[in-house]
């Protein structure tokens, strides 16, 4: 599973340094590729394995003040595709989740910095984040871990270079 990733910057790309940018493409995509590369020879061996790749609902759409990590999940779909292609004849299955906003420490410093850099406030931010969303509620962790365990189960075994939304419809292509 390719989960590890960081927010990066919450602003504009002209006020954003190369160095803001190249971290968040580095630990969130990078990583992914990073880590896909070394297990797959593993993988290839036993003809058999899957790689779950966690993007995000920016990467299934533009994510203003949040380039560097719309950009890093944005590819990280594109890098799903392309090693299903590569390693799907040798029985390795390779599928991507794209969670919404998941209720949690994390999208809280999200929606802070995101209201202080619009001039927000936070609750106005939040209400936009919940009102985004068919079920107008955020997504849970437990909702986004029984996906996960779907596509890596042989409940799921026809199923790869698929990106599976976890938003409670906030994105619904």
């Amino acid at each position: 599973m390719n989960n590890a990733g960081i927010s990066g910057p919450t602003k504009r790309i002209t006020d954003m340094s190369l160095a803001e940018w190249q971290e968040v493409i580095d630990i969130d995509l990078t990583g992914a590729w990073l880590a896909s590369r070394a297990v797959i020879p593993h993988m290839d061996k036993a003809h058999s394995g899957n790689i779950l790749m966690i993007s995000s609902g920016a990467g299934r759409r533009g994510y203003p003040l949040r380039t560097p990590y719309a950009a890093a999940k944005w590819a990280m779909i594109g890098l799903t595709q392309t090693l299903a292609g590569e390693w799907g004849q040798r029985g390795i299955r390779v599928n991507c989740i794209c969670p919404g906003a998941i209720e949690g420490d994390r999208i809280e410093r999200v929606m802070r910095a995101r209201a202080e850099s619009l001039g927000q406030p936070y609750e106005a931010v939040r209400a936009g984040f919940l009102s985004g969303a068919a079920l107008h509620r955020m997504a849970t962790e437990d909702e986004v871990a029984r996906v996960s365990l779907f596509l890596v189960t042989e409940v799921s075994a026809g199923v790869t270079g698929q990106t599976i939304n976890v938003d409670c419809g906030s994105n619904m292509n």
